[in-house]
Formats: C-alpha cells, sequence, structure tokens
C-alpha cells in the first residue's frame, strides 16, 4: 500500500474511456515505478484485462493493446518507445500518465512525447500548499463533481482540464485532449 504521494493526471483519450467491456489495458512496470497493476485489474476485472509490460514500450507492446497506463515514471523513455507512444496515440490508442512532482519524475521525461498533442507538465512544481486539494467538476470525464487530494506537484498546460488546485493561481491539476484517430 503507497501511504502518500503528490500527482498530477493527464488523459489523452481517443473516443471512449478505459473502463469498457473486452478492451485491453497495457501497465508499464518497466520504468521503475509504482506497480499498482493487480488494483487496477481488481477495479477493472468486469470491463478491462490489464497486460503486464516489462519491457521497453514498442509498437508490439501495443498492437493488441485499447490504452496504456503510464504511472509516474522514474527512468526515461528512449526515442523509440516515445515514437511507439506517438504512434500508438495517432493511431487510435489511449494514455493515461500520471506524473509525479519534479523531486522524483522530472518533467523531461514525457514532455517531448505529449506536447505535440497540445498538453505538457510544467517543468517546475507549484508552490507546496499540504493538502489544499483539487477540484473536478462534472463533465465527460467526471460523472458527479469531485474533490481531488493534492499538496503539491505539477501544473498542466494544455488540453482541456479535468481538476483544478483549490489554491491561487487557478493551476490545472489534470487535463486531457481527445484525439481525431478515436
Amino acid at each position: 500500500m503507497i501511504s502518500s504521494f503528490h500527482f498530477i493526471v493527464l488523459i489523452f483519450t481517443s473516443n471512449a474511456l478505459f473502463g469498457q467491456p473486452g478492451k485491453v489495458l497495457v501497465y508499464d512496470t518497466y520504468h521503475n515505478h509504482y506497480d499498482l497493476s493487480k488494483e487496477y485489474s481488481e477495479l477493472l476485472s468486469d470491463t478491462a484485462k490489464i497486460v503486464v509490460n516489462t519491457k521497453e514500450i514498442s509498437s508490439t507492446t501495443l498492437s493488441k493493446a485499447y490504452g496504456l497506463l503510464l504511472l509516474f515514471p522514474k527512468t526515461k523513455l528512449n526515442v523509440s518507445e516515445k515514437m511507439a507512444i506517438v504512434d500508438f496515440l495517432n493511431s487510435g490508442g489511449s494514455l493515461l500518465l500520471v506524473f509525479d512532482e519534479g523531486k522524483r519524475t522530472p518533467f523531461n521525461r514525457i514532455n517531448d512525447v505529449i506536447s505535440s498533442f497540445g498538453i505538457e507538465v510544467t517543468e517546475y512544481d507549484l508552490p507546496y500548499l499540504h493538502n489544499c486539494g483539487a477540484m473536478a467538476p462534472r463533465s465527460n470525464i467526471c460523472a458527479n463533481q469531485r474533490e481531488i487530494p493534492y499538496s503539491g506537484g505539477r501544473a498542466v498546460i494544455g488540453g482541456t482540464a479535468i481538476s483544478k488546485v483549490l489554491m491561487e493561481g487557478d493551476f490545472v491539476h489534470s487535463a486531457y485532449v481527445e484525439l481525431d484517430a478515436g
């Protein structure tokens, strides 16, 4: 069980959401982040199959997948992995990226992939405010308004906001981009 961490969530979705019957989701563990694949498998057991990836991400890895789950990548994606992810997204795949504050996951590990879709993580951490929270209003991502734990991290630039940090500055905590390919 993870006791506490700070995060920002980015969601790229083609035309639908992750938990749909018969969908295969690739959960990447190769980049040394938390392995929550068992929890995701239990959570989505009726709607999706989780396949754990333990090697470099490639077009073969993603060939039968509907979505890629990348949580807190601690090691850099290489050029071929980045190209595979961009191609996957451009051909209708989806990505759920959960990102941490700069101490644990440097922004440059993913911005060169996601910026081509009009969204990026800020290079700076926001001022630390313990448990200030974030608010996600009702939207096509959230069925109802939700308060989300937040105690520091990064802001998201671009995309459509899912939630905003409850502090001065109106910082976007999570966002998504809907691609034409889906």
